[in-house]
């Protein structure tokens, strides 16, 4: 089949979308600008949406390896149930997990909203079971209950509501069908972080009740003070910040040091974008497992599972929406 590299998309309602190197951009016009709160929240959107594009056009594309395990481990997905399923990458990014979940079968749409789809279609182009599109995940332009799997691994904390993209996504998947996603957690209340499910090579650092409260209050220190720092970073330029951040990758190789940046990661470019991810957008929330569970439960989904995760809190879950 001939690729279209270029033209335009009619809708039945006589909206018309263009294709941009390859890329159907479906995305609505802002009905939001009407109002002053709108306004405000579409400008955050498109900061966000702007400095991620920015990252992820200058990720690496070499640890593919890497994301074969993230991506297994994350989604908590099997490879074997990725075949012949009609898949959704809700925020695909630069496409770095999209191209995974398209070499172990199925068909496989990924959405994002920043300029970082031209990146994830490059790097995804081989597949002939891959789509990219761009698109808004709170009015994602599909028809709803289509998807077998929807997965989305650290985007929807990054959307105006966490809740409403959640639900936006939800509504796209098949009675019977699998939603995995991961949002950044919050110390929140002591009682909820101690049974946090954690990797067991963290766990066995915490097993009295006093290890887990000086946990518990890392962690706490820890988020007030990123929350100060992001109250100064995302009023910068993002350029300026991008650079800003190498510093921060020169100490994430420092011993313990690093673990008062944002990222320990053993590549130097990964720790210079992964600070930078963590500091640059204008949307960034923070959830209680309990919070996120209870909306599986409102949408109508059993739980499959939980994402054990390292001592910053992670709340991943694995559910299946209900048949009736």
């Amino acid at each position: 089949m001939r690729e279209v590299v270029s033209g335009n998309l009619t809708c039945a309602c006589g909206c018309v979308y263009p294709i941009i190197d390859s890329v159907p951009v479906l995305i609505p016009g802002q009905a939001t600008r009407g109002s002053d709160i709108g306004a405000h929240v579409h400008e955050q959107s498109r900061k966000t949406s702007q400095r991620f594009g920015y990252e992820w056009t200058r990720y690496p594309d070499y640890f593919y390896d890497e994301e074969i395990k993230i991506f297994f481990e994350e989604t908590q997905l099997a490879p074997q149930e990725l075949s012949g399923k009609l898949v959704l990458d809700a925020g695909c990014g630069m496409g770095r997990f999209t191209r995974v979940a398209g070499a172990h079968g199925g068909e496989i749409i990924g959405v994002d909203l920043s300029e970082s789809v031209y990146k994830a279609h490059a790097l995804t182009k081989d597949f002939a079971n891959v789509h990219i599109i761009q698109g808004d995940l709170l009015r994602l332009p599909f028809r709803d209950a289509v998807f077998d799997i929807v997965y989305s691994l650290g985007v929807l904390h990054h959307t105006p509501s966490t809740k409403k993209s959640f639900e936006a996504v939800a509504g796209k998947l098949k009675k019977g069908g699998l939603l995995s996603i991961w949002v950044y957690g919050t110390a929140g209340h002591y009682e909820n972080f101690k049974t946090n499910p954690l990797r067991a090579e963290r766990s066995r650092y915490l097993q009295s009740d006093f290890a887990k409260r000086m946990y518990w209050l890392l962690v706490l220190l820890r988020e007030k003070i990123s929350n100060g720092i992001r109250c100064i970073t995302i009023f910068l330029p993002h350029r300026l910040l991008y650079r800003l951040c190498y510093g921060l990758a020169l100490l994430g190789k420092i011993p313990l040091v690093k673990y008062c940046t944002f990222s320990a990661h053993a590549d130097w470019r990964v720790r210079l974008l992964e600070n930078f991810d963590w500091l640059a957008p204008p949307f960034q929330y923070h959830h209680a497992k309990e919070e996120v569970l209870k909306w599986y439960t409102d949408a109508g989904f059993d739980m499959q599972g939980m994402l054990q995760h390292g001592f910053i809190p992670k709340v991943g879950v694995r559910g299946v929406k209900k048949q009736h």
